[in-house]
């Protein structure tokens, strides 16, 4: 039984590491931004279409789970952000 224990945890581990290895296209891609209000600073990222610059796309706004929270702006990168960056759906 603890052998089986082990395995599960192992696996859980190394799947949390994948997820939260993210490489460094991911980062350059999206624009790091401020919004700054009185002594209130917001950090974001922004992806701006590519290509046609005069067509008209959708606002996308990603809310992060749990597990993308902090305050480097580059933990909702972590599974989000591969999302974004594919060329089809």
């Amino acid at each position: 039984m603890f052998r089986s224990d082990f395995k599960k945890c192992h696996l859980f581990f190394v799947s949390l590491m994948t997820l939260s290895t993210v490489s460094a296209q991911v980062f350059d891609a999206y624009e790091q931004k401020i919004f700054q209000k009185g002594e209130q600073v917001l950090p974001y990222r922004m992806l701006k279409p590519m290509g046609d610059t005069a067509a008209t796309y959708p606002l996308i706004i990603f809310l992060h789970g749990a597990f993308e929270k902090g305050t480097d702006n580059q933990a909702p990168l972590n599974i989000g952000g591969r999302f974004f960056l594919r060329d089809s759906i």
